[in-house]
């Protein structure tokens, strides 16, 4: 895609999910899935708007577009104001054992890292207490 079209795909993602303004400088894109193993119906345990696939791919490309420079530039020249502090981070909720895992952590700026990694701690304690 082109950053026109991105940048019209980003537009219609932050417009039906609410995010078009007073965005947190931490917004995390979470897909889901499962985890399963010897079970012939695996695939109908993962997200049926994904095709039976987890929302992996789909949160970690909607991330990677919504922290695009020039995305960001095209979507302020459309009133979607994205604060140059907020960064989207990619994750996945594993239905079956609630773990939230974040990918491309790598990519993160110091300061969104150290976000990310208090989050998480507080995250992996709210994943140990929910009853299974």
């Amino acid at each position: 895609l082109d950053v026109a079209a991105k940048t019209d795909f980003a537009a219609r993602v932050l417009h039906a999910m609410g995010l078009t303004r007073r965005l947190a400088p931490l917004v995390l894109l979470v897909g889901h899935g499962s985890q399963s193993a010897n079970n012939a119906r695996a695939a109908a345990l993962d997200c049926g708007a994904c095709c039976g696939q987890t929302g992996e791919v789909n949160a970690r490309v909607l991330a990677r577009i919504l922290n695009a420079p020039a995305v960001r530039a095209g979507l302020a020249a459309r009133g979607v104001t994205v604060p140059a502090d907020t960064v989207f981070v990619a994750a996945l909720h594993n239905t079956t054992t609630d773990e939230i895992e974040g990918f491309d952590l790598d990519l993160l700026p110091p300061t969104a890292r150290t976000t990310w990694d208090r989050l998480q701690a507080l995250v992996d304690r709210a994943t140990d207490r929910a009853p299974r």
